[in-house]
């Protein structure tokens, strides 16, 4: 009897055990196989066909250099199978088929592949079905060799490595690869094995599906062959390669396209984010994710990302951040020029920024700093970097022809979004821009130093600002600092020779500083501090013979301050010792700390006058007396 009852609660415990656990399954957001590794069981993962040779002789290897294979560009629709299939052969139900089918019935004009890993020769019942879509003149099935598919890609070395073989799902995850992988090399469009289209796709571009209000599916997506295409396409491939996880079922599906957009368009979650602009088109936003959710994008494709631009409207609720993520209608992109990569030469290059959104109005004084440096480093090459988006002022145009007539002059124009990636702050952007965006006193001042810095972290070189005038050769300056007063010793000016170890060295400290600052400490951490704690790091306590690399020059080399006139008695003996201080010093700022009605501030307008004069002759003479605005 006792038996009976203890095999009856064992029934009643497993039974109990048993609908718990689908209970679980169904309901938890996350997979809870995922966490459960006993039950991978339930996952087939045989992956041995991956390293074998295909042998298949009713079915051609994929040639992408063939003109019946070639994809062409943008105008493709890919499906992948990669389940290895054993004796049985390769077996495709008619769900699958009738994808593809349905794909290429309503695409004539674009042409339909599908991918396929297994070795296997078609089992008798798919051979039927495979004939029947081949009767579809652009249909495409193709075996590939995971090995040659990603020779010469960004995820060559990491999939060499056998990343995947570690994965708890590496056929599903395999999938997750060859689609972003394959949308990187051509473009187009993939679709899953599981969905009917119903209608033409010829003119969607740039887009995925949403798969609830949090997640973007990627089941469904397409990136095109335009900048903004391939700007996604690149960014989902190396967040593929840095973010891969192989416990995580969905992490390098849908969770490469969802973090992707996230960091493109700086929003987490569109529902939850209160807008101060557009809300006729966040309605808009929200209908499109509900028809998603309701679909469930078994039968149709939904519209997300047509265009980054349109979805920025809403996430970019501030003007003064905009160019942060736009692309650039008039200044050429730096990397864009002919001649960008060999001319940023590491460490032989002066950049000076202007990190404003507002639109690109060159004044004569930032021109004549560009050419003043341009004219006294003729070795060295000289880069003005815009965030505006916009085209210049017909004025401004005026002083970019005057500066493209020298040949160490570049005008390039930096999209944020894109320059910090994989950068040591890339993560530490993402994280707290959308809190610090709205001081924008911190933004025009200390995050725009933390710009200047990150130049330099990624080419060396000088930093200078645009309120100077450069008076003699930079060409000997390592890594250094000039200070603009022996008050506070704030830093101006500051220069990475990075191919120095200690140059190197230096410059990863700030990045590391930077990086370790968040929404409650930043206003302490001014470019100042940074380069203090850097070298204190670097050097405190040291004897280091690198740490003399480092160089501090006092306000008179960058910096220099002027007589007050009344301490000067005549005009000849003011300008000679005007003069003075000029030969000593290598650069002159026009400073805004001077009480405009005293005679110091006359004394530094004059002098930075004279500077202007000798060292940017071009502006100069364009303007005349209209110089200095004051």
């Amino acid at each position: 009897m006792r038996k009976f009852k203890m095999k009856k609660r064992l029934l009643w415990c497993g039974f109990t055990f048993a609908v718990v656990l689908l209970i679980l399954m169904i309901s938890t957001e996350s997979n809870i196989i995922q966490r459960i590794p006993f039950l991978d069981v339930m996952t087939v993962n045989d992956i041995r066909c991956y390293d074998e040779v295909s042998t298949t002789k009713s079915s051609l290897d994929f040639d992408s250099e063939t003109n019946i294979d070639k994809p062409t560009s943008g105008r493709n629709i890919f499906f992948h199978e990669t389940s290895c299939f054993g004796d049985e052969g390769l077996t495709l139900n008619a769900r699958q088929a009738c994808a593809i089918e349905s794909a290429a019935r309503m695409n004539p004009s674009m042409t339909v592949y599908l991918l396929f890993i297994s070795k296997s020769e078609f089992s008798n019942s798919t051979r039927e079905i495979v004939r029947h879509l081949l009767n579809y003149s652009n249909v495409r099935i193709r075996h590939i060799d995971p090995q040659k598919y990603v020779k010469e890609t960004p995820l060559d070395a990491w999939y060499t490595s056998g990343v995947l073989k570690k994965s708890h799902w590496p056929v599903s995850h395999m999938s997750d690869i060859l689609r972003y992988l394959t949308l990187w090399k051509y473009g187009g469009i993939y679709l899953d094995l599981d969905v009917v289209v119903t209608s033409s796709l010829e003119n969607l571009t740039n887009f995925a599906g949403a798969e609830d209000w949090d997640d973007v599916a990627a089941g469904v997506m397409g990136f095109d062959m335009s900048k903004l295409g391939r700007r996604v396409a690149d960014a989902c491939v190396r967040d593929l390669r840095k973010n891969f996880r192989g416990d995580v079922w969905g992490n390098n599906g849908p969770g490469v396209i969802t973090r992707t957009l996230q960091k493109l368009c700086a929003t987490t979650l569109v529902a939850n984010e209160h807008w101060t602009k557009s809300s006729a088109v966040m309605r808009k936003q929200r209908a499109f994710f509900v028809l998603c959710c309701l679909l469930g994008l078994m039968i149709i494709v939904c519209i997300f990302w047509e265009d980054l631009s349109m979805i920025l409207i809403t996430v970019i609720s501030a003007d003064h951040v905009s160019c942060y993520w736009y692309g650039s209608s008039g200044i050429m992109e730096l990397g864009e020029g002919e001649w960008d990569e060999q001319m940023l030469i590491p460490s032989r290059c002066i950049f000076f920024h202007e990190t404003t959104c507002s639109p690109p109005n060159l004044t004569p004084q930032q021109a004549c700093a560009v050419e003043s440096s341009a004219r006294n480093n003729r070795n060295l090459n000289v880069f003005l970097l815009f965030f505006a988006t916009e085209q210049f002022s017909e004025k401004s145009k005026r002083y970019i022809k005057i500066l493209e007539t020298y040949d160490n002059i570049y005008i390039r124009r930096i999209r944020l979004s894109t320059y910090i990636i994989d950068t040591p702050i890339e993560d530490w952007f993402w994280t707290n821009i959308r809190r610090l965006w709205e001081n924008k006193d911190w933004l025009h001042k200390d995050f725009h130093d933390y710009v200047r810095m990150l130049t330099l972290w990624k080419f060396g070189g000088v930093s200078l600002n645009l309120n100077s005038v450069v008076l003699t050769s930079l060409d000997k300056l390592t890594t250094f600092t000039g200070v603009q007063n022996n008050r506070d010793m704030s830093v101006g000016v500051f220069g990475v020779d990075t191919s120095t170890n200690f140059g190197r060295n230096f410059v990863d400290a700030c990045m590391e500083i930077i990086k370790s600052t968040n929404a409650n400490s930043y206003l302490r951490y001014n470019i100042t501090r940074v380069i203090t704690e850097a070298v204190w790091k670097l050097c405190y306590q040291r004897n280091d013979k690198e740490c003399r690399q480092f160089t501090i020059y006092s306000p008179e080399k960058f910096y220099p301050s002027f007589p007050d006139s009344r301490e000067v008695h005549t005009n000849k003996t003011r300008a000679k010792e005007m003069l003075k201080i000029e030969k000593n010093a290598m650069t002159i700022h026009l400073l805004n700390n001077y009480n405009r009605s005293t005679e110091a501030w006359l004394s530094n307008v004059m002098a930075f006058k004279m500077a202007a004069e000798q060292n940017c002759p071009k502006i100069y003479k364009l303007v005349g007396k209209n110089f200095l605005n004051l």
